[in-house]
């Protein structure tokens, strides 16, 4: 079946289907809009379009699926491929969806494509599962348009039908359940025995037959458990792979979040927003947020990932095409059941602003200057004066005069034209100078590891943020804090002890150094990206929680 299924990715094949999709909806189109197409060729027509829309979203998901199930290496690199199991799960669903959709476009051909049949009304109880139909048609000649598979469970409507819009949100309705759904009453009489017991198959839908041939009304009470809200209104997860790559953890680390959503309908929960790139360079990237549905329903594995990441996942490919923008990115997953997002995460700030500094012997507040400059728009003195005040915290060595670094005066008022003239010269030629040290990074050489005596290992450590990692959460962390509640009632937490060591070695770490230098000022925002101000205790309870976290400081 997957080999099978394989076929329809195959670049040569792919693109056959959607150039015959496509010309196929685009001679549908044009022939609705013929004013002598009669009322049977136009019901024919959106019959016609109906198919061809099926037959597009089970390919696209086919075809976004079969790669990921067929790719030895990503399948070999997985350390858990238990993980895959709900994607096989998925393309076996839409599998069996396109053979349906093979057979329902053969019986489409042979009946008349148009029903009179109406759906009156539709009635979903989405605390109980529980959905109340009522259908109407002209006469007895004319069928209802029901799909029943074998196990008497109702599985969809006539294609005619779907052309109503209460039939096609019945139809959503039947696909949230992927057995079907199982028929209650029919026409308010009850599908039991006399003994109370529930029909088997045949005699479900001898009622119903019994039921539904001499009245030109019928109602039905359906249940699944795809009808109830907490399943149906909400995305779920089907998989979050994480190909192990090496170094894991560190900038570059790549992901897959697969989502689900059993109704088209209902909105994926998820944000994507461009960022500014802080790399030393200009442009920007789209960053991937997921809001508290989605939250409640992923992995505590892809929960914590995604956490800790927080800000700092950029995204790659959603379903498997680059997206441009945010707008294009929503665009891709509109009308999907199945999502899938690949991100990576980007380097932290603090490692970009270092990096910025250092980028071809030149400090950064000099590249600054020189891209102001080149960019001067309509207030050119104002610019000139903003560049001539920042001027000397830059140390600037004339190309022609070989003589100490000496600090350019503050400009008072408005510059000269020579003024200008000087200024724009001396930055446009700027040449190399030292990079001066930056206090919130540590200059030492961090390639040692600071490992404490209980395992536990400082990652990162800067003035804004400390990266922790401890081999097993049964190893307690040893952080000493101390917890203050002000009479406003506003809980403080400072970080002010590391764990105990007696290597005299590991004292000297620039990063303990640096804990050292002022031991007072750790005062905690967050904790993986939990607000301390907002909940205190929610935050440090995650603390005992987690093997890897991520403290951010005020």
């Amino acid at each position: 079946m997957v080999k099978g299924s394989s076929l329809l990715s195959y670049v040569s094949v792919k693109l056959r289907m959607e150039l015959a999709l496509g010309l196929l909806k685009q001679k549908t189109e044009t022939r609705v809009w013929l004013p002598t197409v009669n009322e049977e060729a136009l019901a024919a027509l959106h019959c016609t379009r109906i198919l061809l829309q099926d037959l597009q979203e089970v390919f696209d998901h086919i075809v976004l699926l079969v790669p990921s199930l067929t790719n030895e290496r990503h399948i070999q690199l997985l350390s858990d491929r238990s993980a895959l199991e709900p994607l096989h799960a998925s393309l076996v669903r839409y599998y069996y969806q396109l053979t349906d959709w093979c057979l329902l476009s053969l019986n489409s051909g042979v009946l008349s494509g148009l029903s009179y049949t109406r759906v009156k009304s539709v009635v979903c109880d989405g605390r109980k599962g529980i959905v109340d139909v009522e259908l109407v048609r002209p006469s007895t000649a004319v069928p209802w348009g029901l799909l029943f598979n074998e196990q008497a469970h109702l599985i969809g409507v006539d294609i005619g039908l779907r052309t109503q819009e209460k039939a096609q949100t019945l139809h959503q309705l039947l696909l949230c359940s992927q057995e079907g759904a199982t028929l209650l009453s029919v026409n308010n009489t009850k599908l039991t025995s006399g003994k109370n017991k529930t029909l088997d198959a045949r005699g479900i839908l001898q009622a119903v037959r019994e039921q539904s041939t001499t009245g030109t009304t019928l109602s039905l009470q359906l249940k699944a458990e795809g009808f109830r809200d907490k399943l149906r209104l909400h995305p779920f997860q089907l998989a979050f792979l994480v190909p192990p790559q090496g170094a894991e953890g560190a900038a570059g680390q790549r992901a897959s979040l697969w989502l689900q959503r059993l109704d088209a309908r209902v909105s994926w929960a998820l944000h994507f927003e461009e960022s500014q790139l802080d790399y030393g360079t200009y442009g920007s990237f789209l960053q991937f947020k997921a809001n508290k549905t989605v939250f409640k329903s992923i992995s505590p594995e892809a929960r914590e990932f995604l956490e800790y990441y927080t800000d700092r996942l950029r995204v790659l490919y959603v379903n498997g095409i680059e997206a441009r923008d945010a707008a294009h990115a929503q665009s891709l997953l509109e009308g999907r059941e199945c999502a899938r997002i690949d991100i990576v995460v980007t380097p932290h700030p603090t490692q970009a602003r270092q990096h910025s500094r250092s980028i071809d012997g030149t400090t950064g507040e000099a590249l600054a200057a020189v891209t102001n400059i080149r960019n001067l728009t309509k207030n050119v003195k104002r610019a000139i004066k903003r560049q001539a005040k920042s001027v000397k915290e830059v140390k600037v060595l004339p190309t022609e005069v070989e003589a100490p670094l000496a600090e350019v005066e503050e400009v008072e008022g408005d510059p000269s034209p020579e003024e200008v003239e000087a200024i724009m010269k001396d930055m446009l030629t700027i040449t190399e100078v030292p990079v001066e040290a930056d206090p919130a990074v540590p200059q030492e050489d961090t390639d040692t590891r600071c490992v404490f005596d209980n395992k536990v290992e400082l990652l990162a450590c800067t003035e804004e943020e400390m990266v922790w990692n401890r081999p097993t959460t049964a190893i307690p962390w040893s952080l000493k804090f101390k917890v203050e509640t002000n009479t406003e009632g506003i809980t403080s937490v400072n970080l002010t002890g590391l764990p105990d060591t007696t290597n005299a070695t590991l004292r000297q770490h620039p990063y303990v150094q640096l804990f050292s230098s002022n031991p007072s000022r750790w005062l905690l925002q967050s904790v993986n990206g939990k607000s301390v101000a907002k909940s205190a205790k929610t935050a440090l309870k995650t603390i005992t929680k987690v093997k890897r976290m991520r403290l951010r400081f005020v």
